[in-house]
């Protein structure tokens, strides 16, 4: 194992899957805070509930276009909430 390996990183994900667990977590907590339901979100994102249920579970992430419309249901901004999800503050 390398000297500087970071043990808090899931070795079983990838890299894009460990730096998005944050922002999963940030939309996450944005929707309940909104008092949104997960077919609240689906409808004004236009997918299905069990995808948001998937993308919050860490089953599975948005593709580029469907994180902006996930944003845009939860008035977020994607900058934001992606700069905060990568450590940045």
């Amino acid at each position: 194992m390398p000297r500087n390996f970071d043990k808090n990183i899931d070795t079983r994900k990838t890299i894009a899957e460990n730096d998005c667990t944050r922002t999963i977590e940030l939309m996450t907590q944005r929707r309940k805070e909104l008092k949104y339901s997960r077919a609240d979100v689906a409808r004004l994102t236009g997918v299905n509930p069990n995808t948001i249920a998937k993308w919050e579970g860490g089953k599975n992430t948005p593709s580029i276009k469907n994180f902006f419309l996930w944003c845009d249901a939860l008035n977020a901004v994607p900058d934001d909430v992606l700069a905060v999800g990568f450590g940045e503050s």
